[in-house]
């Protein structure tokens, strides 16, 4: 009867320790969670084109120079005679995407496309955590011609809280 209620004990302690570290953050759980609400925007990475009044600006915040001159040896883009304006050709159009905005518009080239995520940290306590993580990207066909070769690996954070239901 003793070894009974000793078996009865741990049965009921190991059902509590498994019940009560279920509910904690793991590696794995912060990674589904952070895949759940990664925008459809972020699964690519795009690089911008002023687009003003119907034509393009040469002159761009965030794309490197190679990567317009490279586009133009392709023969993805044309140089305009004026020197300050790009047409795109046919060529590029699967990997465009424009955004309308006030007073224009903005074209984005995507290079790269979402891979993985790596998680890299998990700091805080039983009911808010902070998970640090790595957005991964590999070149699409396009990253690949034009020899893209900016950075393909982001480290990103999320806050994550702990609710009946899990973590969100």
């Amino acid at each position: 009867m003793k070894s009974f209620n000793v078996l009865i004990l741990a049965i009921f302690f190991g059902s509590a320790f498994l019940f009560f570290s279920c509910n904690n953050l793991s590696r794995g759980k912060a990674k589904k969670v952070i895949l759940s609400k990664i925008k459809k925007d972020d699964l690519a990475i795009k690089f911008d084109i002023g687009y003003y009044t119907g034509r393009i600006e040469k002159k761009q915040k965030t794309t490197r120079k190679g990567n317009l001159n490279e586009l133009i040896e392709k023969g993805y883009v044309t140089l305009d005679e004026d020197n300050k304006h790009i047409s795109l050709t046919n060529k590029i159009s699967p990997f465009t995407s424009r955004i309308n905005m006030t007073g224009g518009a903005t074209l984005k080239i995507s290079v790269a496309k979402f891979k993985d995520i790596k998680v890299t940290g998990i700091r805080g306590g039983d009911n808010n955590a902070s998970v640090e993580y790595q957005k991964i990207y590999e070149l699409n066909s396009l990253g690949k011609e034009i020899n893209y070769n900016e950075n393909l690996v982001f480290n990103e954070s999320m806050s994550l809280h702990k609710y009946d239901d899990g973590w969100r």
